[in-house]
């Protein structure tokens, strides 16, 4: 699909009131203030709510607000081989409640979705898995990103939802019609890697689903990854499906589609994987305060309160002309009025 094409799909299908869209992109690197404009305007073009983002290969961590004021929550190291970040878009961005940066490869952020301070909220976790190459010569590494997952995973509270957003570099096998799993009956593969099997195993541990797999579509809109070298012996080229969105199956109710997009803008090897839910954001509005000098209320007029009025004005609107006047004229007047 096109930019135009996806473009205009989304603005056909304009979102409901009670719709929410997730999604996740590896973007392959942040760095550039390009790039930073461009995933803003993927982000406002597909109408997205919250955007995990992986391998932004930036320093340090910290909360950075992008153009029209959506904010980048952003987890990296010091090697900048990594690196996470949760977009959250602007109507959103007093909702949030908390954020954890776990680790270079997981950040997490908790959004309230009702008007209490302890009301149930999202907490959307993204992160990204190292390759299958290096789990292979480094499995210390895989196993602590596991460690460290399956700890953000269970310190969410059980009324909260869960939205695990990323890059896992793991393929795993469709399940067959009927049975009951992590997984669904539309994964691109037919044979899973050791990385889906550690995949796999944490989501049976805290009863989670790949939303992506749950829903028969097209094999290009299953494809979250498109290699540029590797090919196929017919000459197609190598695409895998390694990006998932993932939730806790007692909320399956919500899920509404999930599938991987072409039109991003944003130059990478990988196609964001989107997902629509049923659920409502209650709007947390920020007002601005209002100086109380602007406005002189007397309940009870007097004549001390006639002449404090008179001088009010006359320091705040120096521009106005008051006449100077009596006492006994100013009461005539303030009675009048």
């Amino acid at each position: 699909m096109n930019e135009k094409t996806a473009a205009s799909v989304f603005q056909k299908r304009k979102k409901n009131d009670s719709a929410c869209r997730a999604g996740t992109f590896n973007v392959r690197s942040l760095r550039s203030n390009i790039k930073k404009k461009t995933i803003v305007q993927d982000f406002e073009q597909f109408q997205l709510d919250v955007l995990g983002l992986t391998e932004t290969w930036l320093n340090g961590s910290g909360v950075d607000t992008l153009e029209h004021g959506h904010v980048l929550y952003r987890s990296g190291g010091s090697s900048s081989r990594a690196g996470v970040g949760v977009l959250v878009h602007r109507k959103l961005v007093n909702n949030v409640k908390s954020y954890k940066f776990i680790s270079e490869r997981i950040v997490s952020v908790r959004i309230r979705t009702g008007p209490g301070p302890d009301s149930n909220s999202v907490v959307v976790i993204c992160c990204y898995a190292p390759t299958l190459q290096r789990s292979t010569s480094q499995p210390s590494e895989a196993d602590n990103f596991y460690s460290a997952l399956r700890g953000a995973v269970r310190a969410v509270n059980k009324r909260d939802e869960i939205w695990i957003l990323g890059d896992f570099n793991a393929k795993v096998k469709s399940a067959q019609p009927g049975s009951r799993g992590p997984v669904g009956c539309f994964s691109k593969h037919t044979q899973g890697n050791a990385n889906g099997d550690r995949l796999l195993e944490l989501c049976e541990e805290n009863s989670l689903l790949l939303c992506n797999t749950m829903f028969r579509h097209r094999m290009q809109h299953r494809s979250t990854w498109f290699s540029d070298g590797l090919h196929h012996k017919d000459g197609r080229p190598v695409r895998n499906m390694i990006d998932f969105v993932i939730m806790r199956t007692s909320n399956t109710v919500r899920i509404m589609n999930a599938r991987s997009y072409g039109g991003f803008t944003t130059r990478s090897d990988h196609h964001p994987v989107i997902a629509d839910f049923r659920l409502t954001f209650w709007r947390c509005r920020s007002y601005k305060r209002v100086d109380d000098r602007c406005f002189i209320k007397y309940n009870n007029p007097t004549q001390d309160s006639a002449r404090a009025f008179g001088n009010a004005l006359a320091d705040n609107l120096p521009n106005i002309y008051l006449p100077s006047l009596s006492t006994e004229e100013m009461d005539d007047i303030w009675q009048r009025f």
